[in-house]
């Protein structure tokens, strides 16, 4: 799997604020603006598209208990507290009343699938959340894991149509460019 190597963890929150982490250097390229993705051509758009879907699938074949992940997450339950959390976290900042959403919700709730085997789930598997090599020719890295988990891998594959749709739609898809002066 295409990842930064984890070089070292600071449980200290006095240090930054927070506990952190440090990964190695990965040299890329992050597909994240309409521009650089419309500057592509045919085959290698089509070819980049392959190698998210491949590494995606890479991800969900990976053995958790192989690579020392065996107690990452909770899976048995996990399409009903995906439902009941995004729910909760729209309820949160909800500035208007969306009777549709109440009804998507019972919706989902009522005719929940029976889940998946589990595996990895990245949580926020996207475009932007790869780094392809200098030549486009692969995924260097898969970065931004702080949702993943063990669950339902179809989860992954649903969030990377809705940002697909999202894209197709003209819908927000891409994140800003950071400058170093922005700060975090």
């Amino acid at each position: 799997m295409p990842v930064a190597d984890a070089i070292a963890l600071c449980e200290d929150p006095d240090v930054l604020g927070a506990q952190f982490y440090l990964m190695s250097f990965v040299d890329g390229v992050v597909l994240d603006h309409p521009a650089d993705i419309a500057g592509l051509d045919p085959a290698t758009a089509r070819r980049t598209c392959e190698q998210l879907v491949d590494t995606l699938v890479d991800l969900h074949a990976v053995d958790p208990e192989a690579v020392g992940l065996r107690d990452f997450g909770r899976p048995a339950g996990f399409l009903a507290r995906q439902v009941r959390r995004w729910h909760g976290q729209w309820q949160a900042s909800e500035t208007e009343p969306r009777p549709e959403l109440a009804a998507l919700v019972e919706r989902l709730t009522t005719t929940m699938p029976e889940q998946s085997p589990s595996s990895i789930v990245h949580g926020d598997y996207r475009l932007t959340n790869v780094m392809f090599g200098l030549d486009l020719s692969g995924i260097a890295a898969v970065v931004d894991w702080e949702m993943a988990t063990l669950g339902d891998p179809l989860t992954d594959v649903g969030l990377l149509v809705v940002y697909q749709t999202l894209s197709a739609e003209g819908g927000e898809f891409v994140m800003p460019r950071m400058r170093p002066t922005d700060g975090f």
